[in-house]
């Protein structure tokens, strides 16, 4: 067990060297714009967790959920360095539909409906912001018609689910 645990400091240590070396090759200007690439850290967390919840044998399922969360906000932001942070200003909702993303992935490795649930409410609010906030505000009814849209999707997978778990 200890074996295991010193590769696994090991692999940290390798890790952390390797940044420094390179954090400190652009700080003294020999690889110059390597501050747009620090989301790569949280990626590598993100992948970490992930990792780490297979490697548990699924029992940690919140792992995946947070993992899969870090790994889209680190992109997100790794956009956001190459493009412009005022972009940020209206695609605020994205946040909103990772958080729903990394519950859709969570269900997959549980039986709770009710991540799925979340999962399609969180995405299709994430949807229904984006609409409004940067098409037009005139085109908030439109948030209406996906809000019954979804519930209806929710009632015929119910229904779905329903009969098969009868036959």
């Amino acid at each position: 067990m200890k074996k295991k645990l010193s590769e696994k400091f090991n692999i940290l240590a390798i890790f952390l060297i390797v940044s420094s070396l390179v954090i400190l090759s652009e700080t003294l200007g020999y690889l110059p714009g390597i501050y747009k690439i620090w989301p790569i850290f949280i990626s590598v967390l993100g992948a970490g967790f992930i990792i780490l919840f297979m490697n548990k044998g699924k029992v940690e399922i919140p792992m995946v959920g947070i993992g899969v969360f870090l790994i889209l906000i680190s992109t997100f932001f790794l956009y956001l360095n190459y493009t412009s942070w005022l972009n940020l200003s209206w695609l605020w909702p994205l946040f909103i539909g990772f958080v729903g993303i990394s519950f859709g992935v969570s269900s997959i490795y549980t039986r709770l409906r009710v991540f799925k649930y979340i999962s399609l409410g969180l995405i299709s609010l994430s949807i229904i912001f984006l609409l409004i906030f940067t098409i037009s505000l005139k085109f908030w009814p439109i948030s209406l018609t996906l809000l019954g849209l979804s519930l209806l999707l929710i009632s015929i997978y119910e229904n779905k689910y329903d009969k098969s778990e009868k036959e």
